[in-house]
């Protein structure tokens, strides 16, 4: 038989489980995020950095330098 007791246990049991679960999901989010945005930033250095060189490759091309 189920007491008093181990329905509130029963309760916080769940309520943590809950909780854990929630906080995973919250983890997992935020290592998405961090994810996407190292991604956007190392792809917007690339390209900014790609087009430093092809400017410098078309100014010594044109021999202005």
């Amino acid at each position: 038989m189920l007491g008093i007791g181990n329905g509130v246990a029963l309760e916080l049991e769940l309520e943590l489980k809950l909780e854990f679960e929630f906080e995973f999901e919250l983890d997992g989010v935020l290592e998405s995020l961090f994810r996407w945005c190292f991604v956007w930033h190392v792809w917007h250095v690339r390209g900014v950095w790609r087009a430093v060189r092809l400017r410098r490759r078309v100014v010594a091309d044109s021999g202005l330098v």
